[in-house]
Parts: C-alpha cells; structure tokens; sequence
C-alpha cells in the first residue's frame, strides 16, 4: 500500500449562518464537515464533528440536535450531556484533565480498498481530531462498539457509559484505558470495518 500521507489531505469546512452586523443568535453547536481528499480533488471520506458551544444561554441541546436531523448528537445530548452542555460526571471523571469542550462524529464515510479502509478512515479521524481538539477537548464517535480496539489503539479511546470517548489526552484513570498492542494485521483490521452500520452504538 501506498504512502497515504502523501496521498491525501483534510478539507475541514465550518459551516455557519451569516448573519447581518449588531444581530445575535445564540446556537448550541459550531458544525464542521471534514472530507479526505485525495491529490485527483476525489473525496475520498467524510464525516460530520458538532462542537458543543457552552454557554449558550436557554438554548435546549437535545431539540436543537434533533433539529439537526443527527440521531446519535440527540443521543448523545439526552444521555452524556447535562442541560447546560456539559458532560455528565461519570463520563468527565475518567479523564485525567477537567472536560471543557465536547465534539460529536457522525456519519463517517469511505470509500477505498478493503485493505486500505481502516488505515486511512483512521488516520482521517486522527487528523481531524487533531486540528480541532485542545487538551482538555473529548470526542464521541459514532462507530461500532466491535471496534473499540480499532480505535482504542488508535487514539486511546474508550467506552464510556455506552459511548466510544477519545480524548485530547489518552484517558489514564484506568489500566484499561490504555493502547492495545497486536493491531499491526492491517488486513484483521479491513476484516473488523468490513462491516454494515448495524451494531452501531
């Protein structure tokens, strides 16, 4: 396989409402949609990440994630989050550093190889989370629970309350929370996302 590195590059765009000079208006969410793009301008994977936005006065997260038309943020909101935006102690006490800013994945796509297929919509979510995340930032991503070791490995993700968190440092309040070895079988790993979207969290 190819040097994907050399191959490939992040698009990440925000997507917002313009809005006219003096006019507020309060959001829950900043929207980014990442793609993998190739050097041929082919999108190549794609990927929707909500940035919570605290603060956000009377603003109802789980409404406004519905209104969205995103199925795991409302999860997310209803289940992970407190009113006000922030994650629920269970989740926030794993975490070595205090959580103050939260980002959602969601509708991960790819298409590539069999063979390619883990490597690459990994390292995607790697870069995109590397641009976006700060130290005290985690991310729920909307993947199959089978493949927690994927991305535990990849990004010292864990389950947590039911949900697959990463963070933007490795989660260290347990011996579990730490990289898995023995998932250099690129080829056991195309097997692992050879998947359909059933069995999602």
């Amino acid at each position: 396989m190819q040097n994907p590195l050399k191959h490939y590059s992040l698009r990440l765009t925000l997507r917002s409402p313009l809005l006219s000079l003096g006019q507020r208006r309060r959001r829950a969410f900043d929207l980014f949609f990442g793609e993998l793009v190739r050097d041929d301008d082919v999108t190549c994977a794609a990927a929707n990440v909500y940035a919570v936005r605290l603060g956000a006065g009377d603003v109802h997260y789980p409404r406004a994630a519905a209104q969205i038309g995103s199925e795991y943020l409302v999860r997310v909101c209803d289940e992970a989050l407190t009113r006000d935006g922030h994650v629920q102690e269970e989740i926030a006490d794993c975490f070595w550093h205090p959580v103050t800013d939260v980002y959602v994945l969601d509708g991960l796509t790819g298409a590539f190889e069999a063979a390619e297929r883990p490597v690459l919509l990994g390292l995607f979510v790697q870069t995109m989370w590397a641009a976006l995340s700060r130290e005290s930032g985690i991310l729920f991503l909307d993947v199959p629970a089978a493949e927690l070791p994927f991305w535990r490995h990849l990004m010292g993700a864990e389950q947590l309350s039911g949900f697959v968190v990463a963070g933007g440092d490795e989660l260290a309040r347990n011996d579990s929370s730490r990289r898995a070895s023995g998932f250099e079988d690129y080829a056991a790993l195309a097997q692992l996302h050879g998947r359909s979207d059933a069995g999602r969290n």
